[in-house]
C-alpha cells in the first residue's frame, strides 16, 4: 500500500512499473498540500487497484456523533435528528446481521 505522498503522475508510473496491485490512500483536506484531492475518475488513470478513504468514514461518523451528542444536550432529545439515525432494522440490513447470528447459533458456544 502506498502512503499520500504522491502526485498523479507518480502513481501512473508506480502502477505501470510495479508489477504488482497497488492499493494507495487518499488524503484527508488538512493533507491537500501533499496530495491533491483526486477524483474518483482521476484515481481510475493511476492504474491504482484500490483507494482507501479511511478519513471519509471516520471523520464523517465523527461530526455526525458530534452532532447527535451536542442536539440531545442541548435540546434534550433527538427527535431533530430522527431521520438522519439509523433504526436497528437498517443496521441489521447493513451488516448482514442475520448470517452472522445464524454462524453463531451453528459454531456458537
Amino acid at each position: 500500500m502506498l502512503g499520500d505522498f504522491y502526485t498523479l503522475a507518480e502513481y501512473q508510473r508506480i502502477a505501470r512499473e510495479v508489477k504488482a496491485p497497488i492499493a494507495a490512500c487518499a488524503a484527508d483536506e488538512d493533507h491537500f498540500a501533499i496530495q491533491p484531492n483526486f477524483s474518483v475518475e482521476e484515481w481510475k488513470t493511476t492504474g491504482v487497484k484500490m483507494v482507501a478513504y479511511w478519513h471519509l468514514v471516520l471523520f464523517t461518523a465523527m461530526k455526525a456523533v458530534d452532532t447527535a451528542v451536542r442536539t440531545l444536550k442541548a435540546t434534550g432529545t433527538t427527535e431533530s435528528l430522527k431521520n438522519d439515525i439509523f433504526r436497528y432494522a437498517e443496521y441489521a440490513r447493513i451488516v448482514n446481521l442475520s448470517t452472522w447470528l445464524a454462524l453463531d447459533e451453528k459454531y456458537g458456544a
